[in-house]
């Protein structure tokens, strides 16, 4: 094994750097460290690359078109809030909140409704289930947060724990 033989394994994607020279019986790498290592890092395994394409693709696809008819009903976890629920609405935007990740969908509620003593109209909902997301033709658990302020929604570093989060729920696309 020479360093040409060296060189061409690692820009074709096969190469794995120096510890993979040293078994494939090279006394000492004659290419430098960084052609063959920089080489297989960027190209080493091109099935990953093209694993992390398929699943962006398939999450992009099947988030829901904005603006989309939903209708919310109660899930889990507050027995008070399920008398305001179900409902419909339409999802709006998305948002990124600080402190969260993954999307969050602005809902606007065709009615507005009166939960401890304040009426709401709009709300924040997040997949709950990790590769179900919003839209996808079923029925799918969300995180549920109220907006008290819609002026936080305007600001650019809103998180999540400037709303209050109050149940879940689950969606379903109209």
């Amino acid at each position: 094994m020479n360093a040409r033989n060296l060189t061409t394994l690692a820009a074709d994607g096969r190469g794995c750097g120096l510890v993979w020279a040293k078994r494939a019986g090279a006394r000492r790498a004659q290419a430098s460290y960084w052609s063959v290592h920089s080489r297989s890092t960027r190209y080493g395994d091109r099935r990953l690359v093209f694993r992390a394409l398929r699943r962006l693709l398939r999450r992009n696809a099947r988030r829901i078109t904005l603006p989309a008819r939903v209708r919310v009903s109660y899930g889990d976890h507050n027995d008070r809030f399920a008398l305001a629920l179900p409902r419909d609405a339409t999802a709006e935007r998305r948002l990124t909140l600080r402190h969260s990740t993954g999307d969050w969908y602005l809902l606007r509620f065709d009615e507005p409704f009166e939960y401890d003593g304040r009426q709401h109209q709009v709300a924040l909902v997040r997949s709950r289930w990790e590769g179900h997301e919003i839209g996808d033709g079923t029925s799918t658990s969300v995180n549920l947060l109220l907006v008290r302020d819609q002026g936080l929604l305007e600001k650019p570093d809103a998180g999540i724990e400037d709303f209050e989060h109050i149940a879940w729920a689950q969606i379903t696309t109209l």
